[in-house]
């Protein structure tokens, strides 16, 4: 008996396959059934106390700014912002005898605010500023809370013989606190020769908050 013996060639197996990694995890527990850094089985009440808890954060670096401002401001949201605006509209709809305007006005400063928040960033980004769009928008938002704060106290003195020159200075300091917070931030994302063209915007977006501050908190 004779016969030749050939050899099969096998072709390689492909090796198993793993769904890819994500981005930022730990690929030594990825696949194992054990999710780190998950929200989906949390409480909605732990939910909100850690979304407050960033808004705050958020606010007091815009507030005080330091050297981890704009470190804090890249995880940007847009709930603090629009939380804001919402009570800077509430509180420049309430006319003098504690009644709230028509929705028309009552939603005008709001408009004014979004719209300039997003002329000044268009004009940052235009700029080449080193700085994301709703980075930007979140930066502008928390901004106008000393605003807030001046509209608050205006309101309070809306009535009396010294009212104009109070309101006046309120919001004159509140404007002043909204540029410092946000002229900070922006000058550190714009190159030095083009700064001034990018606080021109800032600085008419907040003078048009402070003329509305001041219309709407007249006892007139």
């Amino acid at each position: 008996m004779s016969g030749n013996i050939q050899s099969v060639e096998v072709a390689p197996q492909p090796p198993p396959f793993s769904p890819p990694v994500p981005v930022g995890s730990d690929s030594s527990n990825y696949g194992s059934g054990i999710l780190e850094d998950t929200t989906l089985d949390e409480p909605v009440l732990d939910t909100v106390k850690r979304d407050l808890g960033m808004v705050w954060t958020k606010l007091t670096k815009v507030m005080m700014p330091s050297r981890d401002t704009r470190d804090e401001l890249r995880n940007w949201d847009l709930w603090g912002p629009l939380f804001l605006c919402l009570i800077l509209a509430i509180l420049l709809s309430i006319d003098e005898s504690g009644n709230i305007q028509e929705s028309t006005n009552r939603d005008r400063p709001a408009v004014v605010v979004w719209v300039g928040a997003v002329v000044v960033t268009v004009n940052a980004k235009l700029l080449g500023g080193n700085v994301s769009f709703f980075q930007n928008i979140c930066l502008l938002g928390y901004c106008v809370a000393p605003m807030i704060l001046a509209t608050s106290l205006c309101m309070i003195v809306r009535t009396g013989v010294a009212n104009v020159i109070l309101r006046l200075l309120f919001s004159l300091g509140g404007m002043l606190w909204s540029l410092r917070s946000s002229l900070g931030f922006l000058s550190e994302v714009v190159v030095p020769q083009r700064r001034a063209l990018a606080a021109y915007p800032v600085l008419l977006f907040f003078t048009a908050i402070t003329w509305m501050i001041m219309l709407r908190t007249s006892s007139a």
